[in-house]
């Protein structure tokens, strides 16, 4: 099976757009999305699996990214889900905070569909191909 990544996007648009991606590239994993902080963290409670990657957004309704992370992190049941950071945001205060946090890695969005689709390939081999997640399906 292929792994599970939760991204918590708020963008209707990014949302499409990852959805995109992820099928022209063959998808090496399944996306499921959140649109929020809270959403994700009920999606993360109630569910019976985890999800071998969260992929946050840092600009979030309801509960920001960085709250999430915060939350995720100091989670004794979520903590060792690896966290990527993919935001619009590339302040370096920003970066350090999410890093500080716990993330991964932090990724800024990039700004064209063929940027997009070359991160993401990258990305997804990355995580898939690479490392070894610890929850895996």
């Amino acid at each position: 099976m292929k792994p599970l990544f939760l991204i918590v996007e708020d963008d209707r648009d990014d949302r499409e757009l990852l959805s995109q991606v992820s099928s022209e590239d063959e998808s090496l994993c399944e996306l499921r999305f959140a649109e929020n902080g809270a959403q994700a963290l009920e999606w993360l409670s109630t569910m019976p699996e985890k999800p071998s990657l969260l992929m946050i957004d840092l600009n979030l309704p309801r509960m920001n990214g960085m709250e999430l992370l915060s939350k995720v992190k100091t989670s004794m049941e979520w903590r060792n889900i690896p966290v990527v950071v993919f935001s619009t945001c590339g302040s370096p205060d920003s970066i350090r905070k999410a890093y500080s946090l716990g993330a991964n890695s932090y990724i800024v969005k990039p700004d064209s569909f063929q940027a997009l689709t070359r991160v993401w390939s990258t990305f997804c081999r990355f995580w898939t191909e690479t490392v070894q997640l610890p929850y895996s399906r």
